[in-house]
């Protein structure tokens, strides 16, 4: 066989599944000619086979030409392999290393794939959820809840020299035992920790308050976990660099600069506030209660989301930022001047925003497992329209025909538990 299946491992505490492959040299001469030439499409390049390595190494260099053919070969061998071992995933297959150097030399080799298993977790509750909503009127305090909304996203993360507190974003050398073993979702160098309540457990934000940069500390806590009694852990801990989330201040040159190409005032943008939510509440805020529905299913999720996956959205989220940016006629870092942040504090943002996507995420998983949900034709079907509206069936042919169909799965899943969530939830 061209590729063919040797053996598996799993990594990260089965966070992740190493696959390891041979490929003939034929093959893989081949694969990776397909690899320039969409990457040649894209980039509208109309050379012939036998110079489309060197032009594009011009264009954009060796390194990232090379990651392109890796990457993939690593989808051509990883997807159908999940698939034949009905192993559930949560992204496209990426190769263990990020360059295959013999593949186009028509070279026989073996190499790895990496997949991330798609991560079963439980929630608190089951129950539906219970929300306080306004009044069907615009008060000032919904008036000032949403400006700070607005303001929210200009906050940036700066350098702070004080003692840890709720809310920071703590970089930390960190190594965890769970029940006396290793526990590797909490433990790494260089970890970007968000000292929340709602994200890690009560034992855990209260021994590292007080912290400063430099501190090592060595603590325990128990915590009841998924129903299945307490889990007892001992955590080493140095805080490398401690940010604290700064909102900046609403003044009128805020407002004409950052916050509106129309409103020159605080007293304008107030008065366009006022205005917006009073559509909103005319609408029912559906939008509104959504977020707000989704946001509380996800404090429910049980357990540590292990930070691969965090790392792996994040890294989504940033090609994705990167490829609207050039749409822009942006770079990366041009886009994250003009968010008013630097590199770091940009990174820590996007780590914070991939955390919550998950949290949510995982968290209609959780749900849709638990009430024994299953999908129709209806629901897959959908889930083409969210991910490609108005090119469902050419969407359809491509997901079948690359093996990608577990995102549309994965889609259809969180859409239906989303619709049950919505269905029972109460607005009080």
């Amino acid at each position: 066989m061209a590729i063919t299946y040797i053996d598996s491992k799993t990594l990260l505490d089965g966070a992740k599944t190493r696959m390891r492959f041979s490929i003939t040299g034929a093959h893989a001469k081949s694969l990776a000619t397909e690899a320039l030439q969409g990457l040649a499409r894209e980039r509208g390049l109309h050379v012939g086979d036998a110079m489309l390595y060197d032009e594009l190494v011009r264009q954009i260099g060796a390194s990232d030409v090379d990651a392109r053919i890796a990457s993939y070969i690593a989808l051509r061998a990883g997807l159908p392999e999940a698939r034949r071992q009905n192993l559930p995933i949560l992204f496209n297959p990426e190769p263990a290393k990020p360059s295959m150097p013999d593949a186009l030399a028509g070279v026989d080799a073996e190499f790895e794939v990496d997949v991330f298993v798609h991560p079963r977790f439980e929630l608190s509750s089951y129950e539906p959820v219970y929300l306080h909503e306004e009044p069907a009127q615009v008060t000032e305090e919904m008036i000032n809840a949403q400006i700070m909304r607005e303001m929210n996203r200009f906050a940036t993360y700066e350098r702070n020299e004080e003692p840890v507190t709720e809310g920071d974003c703590v970089q930390a050398s960190m190594s965890t035992l769970a029940n006396g073993v290793p526990e590797i979702s909490l433990s790494g160098d260089e970890l970007a920790i968000v000292v929340s309540r709602d994200l890690m457990p009560e034992g855990f934000v209260a021994a590292i308050e007080g912290m400063r940069i430099g501190e090592h500390k060595e603590f325990q806590f128990a915590n009841e976990e998924n129903g299945q009694g307490a889990v007892h852990y001992s955590v080493a801990i140095d805080v490398l660099d401690k940010r604290r989330r700064i909102v900046p201040e609403l003044t009128d040159e805020f407002v004409s600069t950052r916050l509106s190409q129309t409103d020159k005032t605080v007293a304008q943008f107030r008065e366009r506030v006022r205005a917006f939510l009073a559509n909103q509440v005319s609408e029912g805020d559906g939008t509104r209660r959504e977020e707000l529905a989704d946001a509380e299913l996800g404090r429910r999720l049980r357990g540590a989301i292990p930070d691969a996956l965090i790392e792996r959205t994040a890294e989504d989220m940033l090609d994705s930022i990167r490829a609207s940016s050039a749409a822009q006629g942006l770079t990366l870092s041009q886009f994250i001047q003009l968010q008013g942040m630097d590199e770091k504090q940009f990174q820590m943002t996007v780590m914070m925003q991939a955390r919550e996507s998950l949290r949510q995420g995982l968290a209609l998983d959780a749900l849709f497992e638990h009430l024994g949900m299953e999908l129709e034709g209806a629901d897959y079907d959908r889930a083409l329209t969210e991910l490609a509206p108005g090119a469902e069936e050419d969407a359809r042919r491509s997901f079948q025909a690359n093996d990608a169909w577990f995102i549309v799965r994965n889609m259809a899943v969180r859409l239906k538990a989303h619709d049950w969530l919505m269905k029972t939830a109460v607005f009080a």
